[in-house]
């Protein structure tokens, strides 16, 4: 899991690889990739290069100019692994280093703090370079002293088979081996097409876990598909790792793999909470959503506030627009106390400006990124991280930072 070696694998000091220089480079696929996998093995983690080799790294949307490994010597010590993602934000595309599989070597594991240190400002400072807009990762409360800060829970959603539809599908559910496809991949981004903190798939070229998991997928009169869900066998659960297509038509699916295996449950974990799919299910007396695991949050760190902005004034406009009394023209300033933009706002227009004087500013710290992905209310996320409001900034944050309860799914990072 990302961030473990923040809290693991810590042996006695050594004072001879206490002295010795961490050395970090963009790592490269040819070069490189065995000293990844190899220090997964030192970790105690073989599945982890297992499954690099087979797909999670190795043919991936693995950034390898971004991403970073260091070296003492001539053994790896660290690696800060980056994945290229466009994530959405509504109708708006944000460009996210997805960060994964970050670790320390248990050799340097006196030393684990100022190396990792070392290794995540200069992939920082890479990301800048080759322009993102954002970081995430999923993390422990670690990464907070590198300036992340917490965007959403892990959850598991949880509803009784019983529940499910019972009427039987007008379609013939077709296994397949779960990886990659871009009809599938087509059929994913229509049903999430406006979805905040969804990735543009592909992410993984075969999966993320290769060989982890059961597909189903139904098709149309031309034999083209229409939905699919994904998953394995929990005993009693069956695990729904992805789902896409019509809603009434995934539920009918489930509830027709589920009776067959005869589970009384079915579980799903990255379910966005304003899917279709979560939508139904919310309306269903054993639905329940709980979360999961250590208290694992997704971290998120903004790495360019201007282009961040650039790329969501659509989104900005579009959300200024479904209110037609308001017509409201300025500049609103918005600042991370490190950099600053504004907006200039026409009515339902919206554009990026060079900051200037004006009354009407939200200034906050890297928290401003939960008002970009909308994590919470933006009246929760002002208050609990005391965003300073200005001018009229208190009722346009309302209009143009509304609730959005993004959510990753299993395969996009």
């Amino acid at each position: 899991m990302v961030g473990d070696s923040l809290k693991e694998n810590r042996p006695s000091r050594d004072e001879g690889l206490v002295d010795q220089v961490l050395r970090l480079i963009a790592p490269e696929r040819t070069r490189h990739s065995e000293d990844i996998y190899s220090l997964f093995d030192a970790l105690g983690r073989p599945d982890l290069g297992e499954m690099g080799r087979a797909g999670r790294i190795a043919d991936s949307k693995h950034d390898w100019k971004t991403s970073r490994v260091g070296f003492v010597g001539d053994q790896i010590a660290t690696y800060y692994g980056v994945y290229d993602l466009t994530v959405r934000v509504g109708t708006a595309r944000v460009r996210a280093a997805g960060e994964n599989l970050c670790y320390t070597h248990p050799d340097y594991g006196e030393r684990f703090g100022e190396l990792m240190d070392q290794t995540v400002a200069e992939a920082l400072e890479a990301m800048r370079h080759q322009g993102y807009d954002l970081v995430i990762n999923l993390a422990g409360r670690e990464y907070a002293r590198y300036g992340y800060v917490p965007v959403w829970r892990r959850e598991e959603w949880r509803v009784e088979t019983a529940e499910l539809p019972r009427e039987a599908p007008d379609f013939e559910l077709q296994p397949f081996a779960p990886t990659h496809r871009e009809d599938l991949a087509a059929v994913y981004n229509d049903t999430n097409e406006t979805l905040t903190g969804t990735t543009v798939r592909p992410t993984y070229f075969r999966n993320k876990e290769p060989g982890g998991f059961q597909g189903w997928l139904w098709t149309d009169d031309q034999g083209r598909p229409r939905g699919y869900v994904t998953g394995g066998d929990g005993g009693k659960d069956v695990y729904v790792d992805e789902h896409a297509g019509p809603a009434d038509e995934v539920l009918q699916a489930l509830a027709l793999i589920a009776r067959r295996g005869a589970h009384d449950t079915v579980r799903f974990r990255g379910l966005p909470y304003n899917s279709p799919v979560g939508r139904k299910l919310r309306q269903l007396p054993s639905c329940s959503i709980e979360w999961v695991g250590r208290p694992l949050v997704y971290f998120a760190r903004i790495v360019n506030l201007k282009s961040l902005f650039e790329n969501l004034v659509p989104e900005l406009s579009r959300r200024l627009g479904a209110f037609p009394l308001v017509q409201w023209e300025g500049d609103l300033l918005i600042s991370t106390g490190e950099e600053e933009v504004a907006l200039r706002i026409r009515g339902a227009d919206v554009s990026v400006v060079t900051t200037g004087e004006t009354a009407h500013a939200i200034r906050g710290g890297q928290n401003i990124v939960q008002l970009a992905l909308g994590t919470d209310t933006p009246e929760d996320v002002v208050e609990r991280n005391g965003i300073q409001l200005s001018g009229d900034a208190e009722q346009l944050v309302k209009i143009l930072f509304p609730a959005q309860y993004p959510m990753f799914g299993n395969q996009d990072l």
